[in-house]
């Protein structure tokens, strides 16, 4: 699998774009109060960088919240440089899958095509994080699942995939 092509965007457009991919990746709708939760900042802060974001055509002119073409390949790159991260972290150097999320935020942007083609190489194209997450690019496409929350009392479960948001109450 090939890298992902470089753009150079500022942190916070990145943290924007990955929150919103990681909300849609729930099946959850996109509002700016959802996104503020996620990032844990003020909606007056989601709102000025929706308007930023829209204006330099990352997020959809629409009303709704969706990435663009140019926005999702952005969100896209970072989340897969996250979770390579998280892959990298547990099964290379050895670190516990509670403890890469908050690391693997600081590699996701520091991570260059070159080094995130070598890492998929070295780990013989992985298709998922440690918790389960596909990887964008690797081509695999999760099973339907089951929510936890949906389970009867007694009915056998496996855990498939532990979500990005549960991931940040790890750390």
């Amino acid at each position: 699998m090939r890298a992902m092509g470089e753009i150079n965007y500022r942190d916070r457009y990145r943290e924007y774009a990955e929150a919103i991919w990681e909300i849609e990746e729930e099946g959850i709708p996109v509002i700016q109060a959802r996104i503020a939760d996620w990032l844990g900042v003020s909606r007056a802060s989601v709102s000025e960088m929706m308007r930023k974001m829209r204006d330099d055509g990352l997020i959809k002119p629409e009303a709704e919240i969706a990435l663009s073409e140019e926005g999702r390949h952005l969100a896209e790159i970072v989340v897969r440089r996250h979770r390579l991260s998280e892959r990298f972290l547990t099964e290379i150097l050895g670190l516990p899958w509670g403890k890469v999320h908050a690391e693997a935020m600081v590699w996701e942007t520091a991570i260059s095509a070159d080094v995130e083609e070598r890492m998929w190489a070295v780990m013989d194209d992985p298709k998922t994080c440690p918790h389960g997450n596909p990887i964008p690019g690797a081509g695999y496409k999760p099973p339907k699942m089951k929510p936890i929350a949906l389970m009867e009392v007694g009915e056998k479960l496996e855990l498939e995939r532990i979500s990005e948001e549960l991931e940040l109450d790890a750390d």
